[in-house]
Order: C-alpha cells, then structure tokens, then sequence
C-alpha cells in the first residue's frame, strides 16, 4: 500500500498509509485528484490534533465508527459510543477539543465530528442542568 505524506501548518511531517489518509474526504479528493507523490501540505492543521487524527483513522482504517444517537439522551458518552472512542475523546483541555474538532472539520472526518461534538454537548449538559 502505497504512502502519503502530510505536512501540518506547524511543519510537522507524518506518512500515513493512503487508506488511512482517504478517511479524510478531503485528502481523499486530493488524493485522487493529484497522487500520492507529493507532500500534502495542511495549512489549517497543526501536528498536535493531527497525531490525534491520525489515531482515530488508523483505528477506523477498516470500518467506520457506530453512528451516535441524537439527540443525546445522556450526560455521558460512556453508555452512548464505544469503549475505545470515550477514552480517545476524553481530552480534559478544552482548546485541544476545540483543535480536534476544527482540524476534522477541515479534512472533513464526518465520524471524528461527530464524536467531538458529542463530546462537547455531554460537557455542556453536564455544566448546565435544565429544569
């Protein structure tokens, strides 16, 4: 399997292998559109939620993720994703969820942005208890 080489906005360099890169239906598209041989340059990613994306693709690299139920009917994603998903979702900064969410935004994850928004509303309904 052929390589791909992704270069973040802070320099960072990772090769990925290109079924883990075509999770991203934006690096798919310029995989198709241009190849593997050159440097995919993302000027809106830095390393840091790339590593994290990369993670993510790599352990969907077969299959995608279950879908999550909307709208949430609990306060915690333990009961609602699976196992593996919860603890790699479970970043207590903020700004780094934020990051994640935004760089899968850009590469266009749908399954990542799911889980990052699920993420967020179980943190606002568990600092916000409506009545």
């Amino acid at each position: 399997m052929s390589k791909v080489v992704l270069i973040a906005s802070d320099q960072g360099k990772f090769e990925v292998e290109e079924a883990v890169a075509r999770k991203s239906q934006l690096l798919k598209n310029m995989i198709e559109d241009t190849g593997v041989e050159e440097e995919i340059y993302l000027p809106n990613v830095k390393s840091s939620p790339l590593k994290k994306i990369i993670e993510f693709c790599e352990h969907y690299r077969n299959n995608d993720p279950p879908e999550i139920e909307k709208p949430l009917p609990k306060n915690s994603l333990k009961e609602l994703v699976d196992p593996w998903d919860e603890q790699f979702i479970n970043i207590p900064n903020q700004e780094e969820l934020l990051e994640l969410l935004l760089a899968a935004n850009y590469l266009d994850i749908k399954s990542l942005i799911e889980l990052c928004c699920a993420k967020v509303a179980t943190m606002i309904k568990g600092t916000y208890i409506l009545r």
